[in-house]
């Protein structure tokens, strides 16, 4: 940071990467403009912040110092040293920049709750070093967001309904899943998420052999020759003369799709600058309408919308598809990069066709994560479906992205790109309307909505579930530690296979609540087998019943074999008691007989096991979690 004392103006530098490329920029805090005191907490975290630092960081952090500066509370805070401050100050800071957030509609992208902006305001404050005036410091603030915010949960496709899968198993999400042990329900969930990818790349694979097909009609249409009346229309390059215009106002869809390919290769429309200067002269293809409500038109994406489709570029967006992959195809060949390396989509957009070189086997493929810079790899080399079917989509695209170079001007060197039809080959015609793109395709083949983030965690929990090996998933995903590891497969699959086992549990306990409040007349009215319930319980039912090995009876025959106990089973405990000490009234008041059937049985479950836990080895876990025994 550089400080003009004079003039009162603080600069931050900050950087933004993309495409691998980094890019830096300066922002400028001018004191007098907003009113701050120098010497002050804001100076002090000013003079802390990294340089360079993340330019989202510094957008939103500016933001809300705009904001809070129009706050008399908030500017004496902002002006006074922090040998001055208390703990409650940075909370009554951290409020305020609450309050004003919400009131104030602060420009938050996805996050439409303003958790965003909060979030980010609070870390860079976290950036000051020096202690308030009590010793704490401002990392160490506790604060208690009124935003939702991402609390460990990450949503794979997996736990979604997939109403395209016949089989009710696979169909129904994951966590549903049933097993009689570990060992059963680890071997489903591996088919769970493999079954569910096949189908998403069966899609995709789909898409691209559409495209490829009509491609192939187009080449034919290039080298078929048109019948001699309507090959008196190539000779008006204007398209503008009546005898022109009878020929093509008679023509098919089919016919004046045939015309307009010839057409283009014969004034070398192809090339931008011919194509420019022939829309610069003539302005508009005649009875170019007449293709606009082609299927194929929406199948491979080349319009935003059915509302949106202007005739000319589109016409000419279609018979280019000859050469280039439209946004749709484009975006499955990315998907299939994702299924297939479990990169990021930054990493995917990063490829370029001078990062791809053939080898006698397939390509092989260079790619740089644009936060990190880091290096990745891959290879389409091998025997499978997989490998053969991805070793074309990547010779597609490589002839994709030299057709571009070499003929039309682009604002990006990444293969997936597509062609806008004013005349520049452009990312957004699929990274910014990546969702609108993905909905269209996930509602043409009945597959659940997803992101690009939720398509790579698909690949990288199969691929844990697949090897087991913590640190071949560190390597893969090319994370910084194995605790960043760890965290997140506590956040998606080993999440989600506890909350399968506890629902599996949760289900046999509810028959047994239903056998001891209404005894076995009860259960056959439900159709439930009460040996069964016997089967399962911890307890028997009576002494009549046919004699199991239950977990209950294990232990007692042989204490030092106990009930397992583990991290994980310890964590969802902590997430469900934490989730009912702040909803249990709620819950009551809303629906009391559903409280009572359902989440009382929980309940008490809950505070079972929290004394257990509380007296065992994993108390630490709960302390590390913030458990307050409330």
């Amino acid at each position: 940071m550089k400080a003009q004392e004079d003039t009162k103006i603080f600069e931050i530098k900050r950087f933004h990467r993309k495409y691998g490329k980094t890019r830096y920029f300066s922002s400028k805090y001018d004191f007098g403009e907003l009113g701050v005191q120098p010497g002050g907490l804001l100076e002090s975290v000013l003079r802390d912040l990294p340089s360079p630092i993340s330019k989202s960081y510094s957008f939103f952090f500016f933001q809300v110092i705009q904001l809070l500066t129009t706050q008399k509370k908030a500017l004496r805070i902002l002006s006074l040293p922090i040998s001055q401050l208390q703990a409650v100050d940075i909370q009554t800071l951290f409020t305020l920049a609450e309050e004003i957030i919400q009131s104030e509609l602060v420009d938050t992208g996805r996050y439409k709750n303003g958790s965003r902006p909060s979030v980010m305001f609070r870390r860079v404050m976290k950036y000051l070093t020096s202690p308030l005036g009590g010793g704490m410091h401002i990392a160490d603030v506790q604060f208690a967001s009124r935003f939702s915010e991402k609390t460990g949960y990450r949503p794979i496709i997996s736990e979604s309904i997939d109403h395209g899968c016949d089989d009710p198993e696979l169909s129904a999400p994951i966590s549903a899943l049933k097993a009689a042990d570990a060992e059963e329900l680890q071997e489903k969930a591996l088919n769970h998420l493999r079954k569910r990818k096949a189908r998403m790349r069966g899609a995709c694979l789909d898409v691209i052999a559409k495209y490829h097909a009509f491609q192939k009609r187009l080449s034919e249409f290039a080298s078929q020759r048109l019948d001699r009346h309507t090959a008196c229309a190539l000779e008006d390059r204007t398209l503008s003369e009546i005898s022109t215009i009878n020929i093509l106002s008679k023509l098919s869809p089919d016919a004046l799709i045939h015309f307009y390919v010839q057409f283009f290769d014969t004034y070398n429309l192809t090339e931008i600058g011919s194509y420019q200067q022939w829309v610069k002269e003539y302005g508009e293809f005649p009875f170019a309408d007449g293709i606009s409500e082609l299927s194929i038109i929406d199948e491979l994406g080349l319009a935003k919308s059915k509302h949106n489709r202007n005739k000319s570029p589109l016409l000419a967006a279609l018979v280019l598809s000859r050469f280039v992959m439209p946004p749709m195809p484009i975006m499955c060949a990315r998907h299939l990069f994702q299924m297939e390396f479990d990169w990021n989509i930054g990493t995917c957009n990063s490829v370029e066709h001078s990062m791809i070189s053939e080898t006698p086997d397939g390509y092989h493929i260079d790619a740089i994560k644009p936060k990190t810079s880091q290096a990745f790899s891959g290879n389409t080399s091998g025997n499978s479906l997989n490998c053969s079917s991805l070793h074309r989509v990547v010779s597609a695209l490589v002839d994709h992205s030299r057709w571009l170079s070499n003929n039309w001007a682009r604002e990006t060197d990444s293969i997936f790109v597509s062609l806008e039809p004013n005349g520049k080959a452009f990312p957004e015609a699929v990274m910014f309307l990546y969702q609108q793109y993905n909905e269209i395709f996930s509602a043409s083949y009945s597959l659940p909505r997803f992101t690009a983030e939720q398509l790579r965690d698909q690949g990288l929990n199969e691929f844990y579930m697949s090897t087991h090996d913590i640190h071949a998933l560190k390597a893969r995903a090319g994370w910084d530690s194995i605790a960043t590891t760890d965290q997140y497969l506590g956040q998606t699959i080993i999440r989600i296979l506890s909350e399968a086992n506890m629902n599996t549990y949760m289900a046999e306990l509810a028959k047994s609540i239903i056998w001891a409040a209404k005894g076995d007349d009860y259960l056959k009215r439900f159709g439930i087998d009460p040996d069964d319930v016997n089967r399962k319980l911890l307890f028997p039912i009576n002494s009549d019943a046919t004699p199991t090995s239950n977990v209950a009876d294990e232990w007692l025959s042989d204490q030092d074999t106990p009930i397992l106990l583990n991290d994980d089973r310890i964590r969802h405990t902590y997430r469900q008691s934490s989730w009912y000490r702040a909803n249990w009234q709620s819950l009551l008041s809303s629906n009391e007989a559903r409280f009572m059937r359902i989440h009382l049985p929980r309940i008490i479950v809950c505070m079972a096991l929290e004394k257990l836990i509380e007296n065992s080895e994993y108390a630490h876990l709960y302390a590390e979690n913030g458990h307050k025994n409330d």
